[in-house]
């Protein structure tokens, strides 16, 4: 087996000179999809892709936010005086974990909303120092060393240690999900109903657009499962997975919410959306929809706006690089811009666009309070950002939907559409059942399902 072993021991002394933590990587090819090894690894665990490249692995610390901390706090705390060197890899170690849509609350000042079915922390965090990486092939044993001591131990300590995790069991394919005790928290009727609420909203001129949600519900049973079905049908820019005993997060989104490396910002904003074609000349015809339509456009314009303003707060030299591009992923296509910013403090940046205006809606504060006054239930969870904050000052998030959340054995499927003036309350119902086709596939249903669930 030809292993690759990154740095050599010469550059790792050098590189302790200037930083607290160095990852040590040894690098193997493998034949087969090294992150089932997931089903072998005890709890809390992780897997976080990005674009076909992926880390997962297993925690050695979990810290969850309530409703009295400021998550962002929390994560500032827990990478304190931890510096990594940025160009050894991505990810070198440090967090791992979740922003859920109400962290966002005490920053704003809003109040706690009632009831929250799925009851999973609004913010959760893994502390990592050894995971894996995977892509094309190769698997990376990465192993983040504390320099604490003689730079020359540390290292042959790390060495060992990375060879140790490349002992990992040939995993096992996961089972078929079964699909079963189907509910709705919002009925086909009611939401029609949320619709115009928001529709008035609008008309009376107290917001311009809204996201109204609503979430399916099953029985749940092997979480790993649903999380590998779901990779295969939906490969996104961002996959994700976090279990800690029988709580689960899993998705595949196509949104990027930010990504920081050094004081380089960007965030990809996606609005406005078409189903995929059943065949190539029904997805252009679809495709052309999407970018003639007026509605579509002034729509997602208007967020693009949002989230420009927000980057103008904490950033200098912020551009539209991107605007209003049709990006096609498996079951969707969508309007998606660019935008960057050069910033010189993360978490400031990370507060002011949590969450995305793409998901709340214009201007966001009044749209989320709306949101409450709509939804029957808190979102938690659902509409936050999932991915993690280096040790060397990088950060990587995609935003929380086509997501799946489970608590309690129950699997819950959180989805929704924007809403305008121009909305039309049956399309926007349709919207929310299409965005959850790919999770209920994934949960195990089939085509049968499929038509009933579209009309509940």
């Amino acid at each position: 087996m030809i292993k690759k072993v990154f740095p050599n021991r010469r550059s790792f002394v050098k590189l302790s000179k200037n930083y607290s933590v160095i990852p040590v990587s040894i690098e193997v090819g493998v034949k087969f999809d090294p992150v089932l090894s997931l089903y072998s690894m005890r709890q809390p665990c992780f897997a976080f892709e990005r674009d076909g490249k992926s880390i997962f692995g297993q925690a050695e610390e979990i810290v969850a936010s309530d409703q009295g901390e400021s998550p962002f706090s929390i994560i500032s705390k827990l990478l304190e005086g931890n510096i990594a060197p940025s160009s050894l890899t991505g990810f070198s170690g440090g967090i791992v974990g979740y922003l859920g849509y109400d962290s966002a609350r005490p920053e704003l000042k809003m109040e706690w909303k009632e009831p929250d079915p799925v009851s999973l922390p609004y913010a959760l965090f893994l502390r990592v120092s050894r995971f894996y990486e995977t892509s094309r092939g190769k698997l990376k044993a990465v192993y983040c060393a504390r320099v604490d001591d003689e730079p020359k131990k540390v290292y042959s300590r790390a060495i060992e240690e990375a060879e140790s995790m490349l002992e990992l069991p040939e995993p096992k394919p996961p089972k078929e999900p079964r699909f079963s005790e189907v509910s709705v928290n919002v009925k086909k009727a009611e939401y029609l109903k949320m619709v115009a609420e928001a529709k008035s909203c609008i008309s009376r001129g107290e917001i311009r657009q809204a996201i109204i949600s609503r979430r399916l519900s099953c029985r749940s049973s092997d979480p790993l499962s649903y999380f590998f079905k779901l990779r295969r049908l939906n490969p996104c820019p961002y996959i994700f997975y976090l279990q800690t005993g029988g709580r689960v997060i899993l998705g595949s989104s196509p949104e990027n919410f930010l990504t920081v490396h050094g004081n380089f910002a960007e965030s990809r904003p996606v609005a406005s959306t078409r189903r995929r074609g059943t065949n190539p000349v029904e997805d252009r015809k679809l495709e052309q929809e999407l970018r003639n339509s007026p509605k579509e456009r002034s729509e997602h314009a208007m967020l693009l706006g949002e989230c420009v303003a927000e980057f103008k707060s904490v950033c200098s030299r912020v551009i539209v690089r991107e605007r209003l591009r049709v990006k096609k992923f498996p079951f969707f296509q969508h309007l998606v811009s660019r935008i960057t910013g050069k910033t010189e403090d993360k978490f400031n940046l990370l507060k002011a666009t949590f969450p995305s205006a793409t998901i709340a809606g214009v201007p966001k504060r009044r749209a989320m309070e709306v949101i409450d006054e709509i939804e029957p239930d808190a979102r938690g969870v659902y509409a936050g950002s999932f991915g993690y904050v280096s040790n060397s000052g990088s950060l990587d998030m995609g935003i929380i939907v086509r997501s799946i959340l489970i608590n309690g054995g129950k699997a819950f499927v959180p989805v929704g559409a924007g809403i305008v003036s121009q909305s039309v309350p049956e399309a926007e119902y349709q919207e929310t059942f299409f965005k959850s086709r790919a999770q209920l596939l994934a949960l195990g249903a089939d085509q049968d399902d499929m038509k009933w669930i579209s009309e509940l």
